[in-house]
């Protein structure tokens, strides 16, 4: 029997699949299925073509071909009692890096998908907790410091000068300081 409508397929869901399952009601906005829906009508497909794709994403949940759903109230208790403030800690962080313009819309998707989970949380602590600490990587000094350094600037600006190359002396004086800064 072909349904009527996309909205007339019925949903006989595999019980495999069931933990995959937000909500009922996350069923009747979400778009994957309105779009499987429209295709089998517009294919004028019957309902049990529809039960069939589902049985076959059942078998490839069975063999473990998907992977397992997330347990996000699992996933707020390895947080400990105060998980889901860590949580929201989290996603408060990151929406004020976005405010700030310090990151864009992708690294915000990221960040953001690293609240549910525990692992996730626990990294962007220690991430900021490593922000208020020194590296211990010290900066290169500055080309006053370093002789070598300023040797080196000096070698750079003689070859983007515009004697370079067409005056003789002068190019063979900045190769010669080439040379000795890069030795």
């Amino acid at each position: 029997m072909v349904p009527a409508t996309a909205a007339d397929y019925t949903l006989n869901i595999p019980d495999g699949l069931k933990a995959y399952i937000v909500s009922p009601e996350a069923l009747a906005t979400d778009p994957l299925l309105a779009a499987i829906r429209e295709h089998f009508a517009a294919a004028k497909r019957p309902q049990g073509d529809f039960d069939t794709l589902f049985e076959a994403l059942g078998v490839a949940q069975a063999k473990g071909l998907l992977s397992p759903p997330i347990d996000f109230k699992a996933q707020r208790e390895a947080l400990g009692e105060n998980g889901a403030a860590r949580q929201a800690e989290v996603e408060t962080f990151a929406k004020s890096l976005k405010a700030r313009g310090d990151i864009d819309d992708g690294e915000f998707g990221e960040l953001m998908s690293l609240a549910p989970m525990a692992a996730g949380v626990r990294l962007v602590e220690k991430l900021r907790k490593m922000g208020n600490q020194p590296s211990g990587v010290a900066p290169p000094p500055a080309a006053a410091d370093n002789p070598a350094s300023a040797a080196q600037a000096e070698a750079k600006a003689m070859a983007r000068d515009p004697r370079y190359g067409k005056d003789s002396a002068f190019t063979k004086a900045a190769d010669a300081a080439w040379q000795k800064a890069y030795a």
